[in-house]
């Protein structure tokens, strides 16, 4: 009687985990799914309403409008210089400011990791006027002022930053770009899970702090720098906000596809029969947002799922 009752727990048990299975696998594929199926679909077979997933015949017509619109190279190398690079930079500085906390003792070490984790809970959103005004009016610690009063108006009191390289740049040197909290999270949780013995064996052999983190330290790392990289990458490639607000007149794909779709509801606005171009080239445009960092994921899988891998052993 008990083995029965176990075996019908277990049962029960395994059908729940299905079940949830199944519905999270519904909640991330339809979308996927809708999207594929759209933005390959030809216009006349989006109104067809015996069309649902599979189209009849499929055309690239609705991306070819959709790369001419977002100027989908030109969008695609500001990404990458506004978004790809400052990351590579964000991950060394939130690499370094890591390591730092994870394995020195310092003044106010606890207040200022504090303060780290509280970036993570304060929205972007929230100090946009300050950063803008800052950025706008770029004097660090008042250097340029001071060196305007010594040269007597040779030196501009500031200089506006605005729609420059430097505005992604310098958050990213400083640690203080998107989602730079939960990155030094990562990597203070990282480093303070590593054994003592590396560091001393390090010093014997005569490495400094700087080299015991480059030589030892950091090729350890590798797979769970993989991770963060991957998340960083993704997440500053969908931010619209930076974008919009800093960059503003060079296009992104994120700014890119919100000028799509504002083109779009002015389209349907002309006419409810739009609406089937709204879809199909909304979709495709959200094909060719992704599909760089679809190709990504392909090409570095095996490495993200040794790094996740590795972080769970860590207990990160």
């Amino acid at each position: 009687m008990i083995k029965i009752k176990k075996r019908l727990w277990s049962a029960v048990i395994a059908v729940f985990r299905h079940s949830l299975l199944v519905g999270l696998s519904f909640v991330i594929l339809y979308p996927m799914l809708f999207m594929l199926s759209n933005a390959f679909k030809p216009y006349a077979q989006a109104r067809d309403p015996g069309v649902i997933w599979i189209p009849k015949s499929f055309t690239l017509y609705n991306i070819s409008e959709v790369i001419g619109f977002m100027d989908y190279a030109g969008s695609l190398l500001n990404t990458l210089t506004y978004t790809v690079l400052p990351t590579l930079v964000q991950l060394g500085s939130c690499l370094l400011v890591g390591y730092g906390f994870a394995r020195f003792r310092f003044p106010l070490k606890k207040p200022l990791f504090a303060l780290v984790l509280l970036t993570v809970v304060v929205p972007p959103v929230s100090i946009s006027t300050g950063l803008f005004q800052a950025f706008y009016h770029f004097n660090p610690f008042g250097v340029l002022g001071l060196l305007n009063r010594v040269t007597g108006g040779g030196v501009p009191n500031s200089v506006n930053l605005i729609g420059s390289h430097w505005v992604t740049f310098i958050p990213a040197a400083f640690a203080a770009s998107l989602r730079s909290g939960i990155y030094i999270l990562i990597f203070r949780q990282f480093f303070a899970s590593m054994p003592r013995e590396l560091e001393e064996a390090a010093r014997i052999d005569g490495c400094g702090a700087f080299r015991t983190f480059r030589s030892v330290m950091l090729p350890n790392a590798q797979n769970i720098a993989i991770t963060a990289l991957m998340l960083a990458i993704v997440w500053n490639w969908n931010d619209y906000y930076t974008a919009a607000s800093f960059i503003r007149a060079k296009y992104t794909i994120a700014t890119s596809l919100s000028e799509l779709q504002d083109f779009l509801r002015q389209v349907i606005g002309a006419g409810a029969d739009d609406m089937t171009i709204a879809t199909t080239r909304i979709q495709a445009g959200v094909l060719l947002g992704i599909a760089p960092l679809l190709a990504m994921y392909l090409a570095f899988q095996n490495r993200l799922a040794e790094s996740i891998e590795t972080a769970g052993l860590t207990g990160i």
